[in-house]
C-alpha cells in the first residue's frame, strides 16, 4: 500500500524490485519518475514490532546506484532490530501503564477497608486517585456522580473526550464514574483511551457499587439496632406504666365518684361547686390521661377482625372532617380500590387515623394541605398522612415516638399520642416510618400485613 501510494502504481507493476524478506527497492532513475520527493534510490524496508503491529523504515537519497543486494540486507537487519526496540519500548510502556492500574486498585482497596471514614470522603478519595493511573495524568479529570453528588478533581463540562461506566447495584443504575481529557493530543487519532483502561474504570465502578452497598447495609444494621433498642425502652415504660396506671386509677376513681356525689348536694355556696367542678374537671382530665397509659402499655390485646383499611379511614374522617374545615385545611383522600383485606382492630387503628389526623391539624395552625392516601398489594395495606405543617428537624423526628416527649407547651399534650400510634401499629405486625423536614411538612406511612400474609406466618409458627 504505501509503494502504490509513492509511487502511484500497483506493486506487481515493479515485482522484480521486491526482495524475499519484502523489501522494496530501487537504484536508478526510475525511482525519481515515480517519486514526487525526487529520489533516485528508494528502499522501503517492513519490521514487526507486535502482533498486530508493524512499521515501515524508508531509506532514499538524490544519487542513483545508492543500494545495493548487500546493503539491502544490512538495512533490513537494521529494520529488525528496530522492531524489537520499538517492540521493547511498548512492552515497557505497557508494563508502566499495568503499574499504574494495580496501584490504583490497591489504594481504593485500602480505602474501601477503612469503614470509619464517611462514604462521602471516600468517593471523594478514589476521584483524586484515577487521573494518575491514565495515560495522561496532566491532562485528565475524574469524577463519580451518584444522583446530585458529584466528586469531581476538575470541571467536567470542560472534558473533549471521555470514558464512563455505570455503577450497577443489584441490577440498578445508582450512578457513573467517568474521566476524560480537557484536550486533545495527536495520538488521540488511534484512540484516547487503552482497552486496559476500559477495564479498569469497569473494576473501579464495581468497587465503587461496593462501597454504596456495604453502606446501606450498615445503615439498615444502625437502623435495626435503634428499633431494637426502642422496642427494649418501650417495653420497660410499658411495664412500669401499667404499674403506675393500676395504682392511680383506684384512688382517681374515689375522688371523681365522691366529687360528682358532692356536686349533686343541695344549695352549695357558688364557691363550692365551682371548686368542685374544678375537681372533676382535672379527674376527668387524668383519667384520660390513665386510659391512655393502659393503652400504651396494651394492657387490652387488640381484638382482630377481617376489615378493609378504607373503612376505618372513613370512619374516622366522618368525626374529623369539621375540624380540618376550622382550621382552614384541605383535605385530600386517596384511597385504593385495590386493597387487601387485613387483620385488625377497628377502634384501635381509629385511634391511629385520630392521633395522627390531630396532629397534622396542630401542625398547620394557619391552614394548609392534609393528604390521607391508601394503597396496596399482595402482601399489605399502606396508609400515608401527610401534612404541610411546620415539620419537625431531626432531633426532634429522632424521638417523636419516645412516650411523654412532646414540643407542646405544658397542659397541651401528654407526649403518649404517637407513641400509642407505635404500639398498636407495632401490635398488627406492622411498620410506620415517618419523614418531615421543619418548614416543608410531615409524612407518616403506615403499611399493615395483608390477612393472607398473616395467615401464612401463623402456619407456618405452628
Amino acid at each position: 500500500e504505501y509503494v502504490r501510494t509513492v509511487l502511484g502504481c500497483a506493486p506487481d507493476e515493479l515485482a522484480d524490485h521486491f526482495t524475499a524478506y519484502g523489501s522494496f527497492w530501487m537504484e536508478h532513475s526510475d525511482a525519481e519518475g515515480r517519486c514526487s520527493e525526487g529520489a533516485k534510490s528508494l528502499v522501503v524496508i517492513p519490521f514487526e514490532v507486535s502482533a498486530g503491529y508493524a512499521g515501515l523504515l524508508r531509506l532514499d537519497s538524490r544519487k542513483a546506484g545508492v543500494f545495493n543486494p548487500d546493503t539491502i540486507d544490512f538495512y533490513e537487519t537494521l529494520a529488525q532490530i528496530v522492531g524489537m526496540g520499538l517492540a521493547d519500548r511498548r512492552a515497557h510502556a505497557a508494563l508502566r501503564e499495568r503499574v499504574k492500574e494495580l496501584t490504583c486498585l490497591y489504594k481504593i482497596s485500602r480505602i474501601t477497608s477503612q469503614a470509619e471514614v464517611p462514604i462521602a470522603e471516600q468517593l471523594r478519595r478514589i476521584a483524586e486517585l484515577l487521573p494518575a493511573a491514565w495515560q495522561y495524568p496532566d491532562l485528565a479529570v475524574a469524577g463519580i456522580v451518584l444522583g446530585a453528588d458529584t466528586y469531581a478533581t476538575g470541571d467536567l463540562a470542560a472534558v473533549r473526550v471521555r470514558q464512563s461506566q455505570d455503577i450497577v447495584l443489584d441490577g440498578v443504575s445508582q450512578g457513573r464514574v467517568e474521566i476524560g481529557y480537557v484536550a486533545d493530543r495527536p495520538d488521540f487519532v488511534q484512540g484516547a483511551f487503552l482497552e486496559e483502561e476500559a477495564d479498569l474504570l469497569s473494576a473501579v465502578a464495581r468497587e465503587i457499587a461496593d462501597i454504596i452497598g456495604r453502606h446501606r447495609a450498615a445503615e439498615r444494621g444502625k437502623e435495626l439496632e435503634e428499633h431494637i433498642r426502642r422496642a427494649d425502652r418501650l417495653a420497660t415504660i410499658g411495664q412500669l406504666v401499667a404499674g403506675v396506671a393500676h395504682e392511680i386509677n383506684e384512688p382517681l376513681n374515689a375522688i371523681l365518684g365522691c366529687a360528682q356525689l358532692a356536686r349533686k348536694a343541695p344549695q352549695l355556696d357558688g364557691y363550692v361547686a365551682d371548686d368542685l367542678d374544678d375537681i372533676i374537671a382535672a379527674s376527668l382530665h387524668a383519667r384520660d390521661i390513665v386510659n391512655k397509659l393502659m393503652l400504651f402499655a396494651r394492657q387490652r390485646p387488640p381484638r382482630k377482625v377481617l376489615l378493609n383499611l378504607n373503612d376505618v379511614v372513613e370512619q374516622s374522617m366522618s368525626i374529623l372532617r369539621a375540624r380540618c374545615e376550622k382550621g382552614a385545611i384541605e383535605l385530600v383522600q386517596t384511597l385504593s380500590d385495590d386493597l387487601p383485606l387485613i387483620f385488625a382492630d377497628s377502634s384501635q387503628l381509629q385511634q391511629v387515623v385520630v392521633n395522627l389526623v390531630v396532629n397534622a391539624v396542630q401542625a398547620m395552625p394557619g391552614g394548609g394541605r392534609l393528604s390521607i392516601v391508601t394503597y396496596g398489594d399482595a402482601d399489605s395495606a399502606t396508609l400515608v398522612v401527610q401534612d404541610t405543617g411546620v415539620g419537625m428537624s431531626k432531633e426532634v423526628l429522632a424521638q417523636s415516638f419516645e412516650p411523654f416527649f412532646t414540643t407542646k407547651d405544658v397542659g397541651e399534650g401528654t407526649g403518649l399520642g404517637l407513641a400509642i400510634v407505635h404500639g398498636i401499629v407495632t401490635s398488627h405486625h406492622g411498620t410506620i416510618n415517618c419523614a418531615s423536614q421543619p418548614g416543608a411538612g410531615t409524612r407518616f406511612e403506615i403499611r399493615l400485613p395483608a390477612a393472607s400474609q398473616v395467615e401464612e406466618q401463623e402456619e407456618n409458627a405452628r
